[in-house]
């Protein structure tokens, strides 16, 4: 067993024949919402993004994560998912900043809220069963018509 020693956590790890995915979720959804100067580590609270901030964790990050999966950098992506953005343009400025920092085989890919609602509904619509509880739940609040 392994124990962490840092404070630079890898929320989800995502992984098929081809590619690697290391991401960090920041939902925020009691708050005002993730800030763009936070994420790009301009002020206030940059050390909350570390692994997408500082250069020589996050190379470090995907280094260690390589060795251990068995991938190569340019087969990793990493990713922020976020709840709740702050108002104003810090959604933009996130975006527009994520798409011009190269970690592993990519930018950073900034993925909403929305998206992921989107997504895992064409999944629940699928007629083929799947033993999930997210999409059971939501299989069962369409069929409510709770979703409309």
């Amino acid at each position: 067993m392994a124990w962490q020693t840092h404070g630079y956590e890898v929320d989800l790890v995502g992984a098929n024949s081809e590619r690697l995915v290391l991401a960090t979720v920041k939902s925020f959804f009691g708050s005002r919402g993730v800030v763009a100067d936070h994420v790009m580590g301009v002020s206030g609270y940059t050390s909350w993004y570390a692994l997408l901030n500082q250069f020589d964790i996050r190379d470090g990050v995907v280094t260690e994560a390589c060795a251990r999966f068995g991938y190569a950098p340019e087969q990793t992506e990493m990713r922020l998912y976020v709840g709740k953005v702050a108002g104003g343009t810090n959604e933009a400025r996130i975006r527009a900043w994520a798409s011009t920092q190269e970690i592993g085989g990519g930018p950073i890919q900034v993925i909403g809220a929305t998206e992921v609602v989107s997504k895992v509904r064409e999944v629940a619509r699928s007629k083929q069963y799947r033993d999930h509880p997210v999409l059971a739940t939501l299989k069962v609040l369409d069929a409510a018509g709770a979703l409309n």
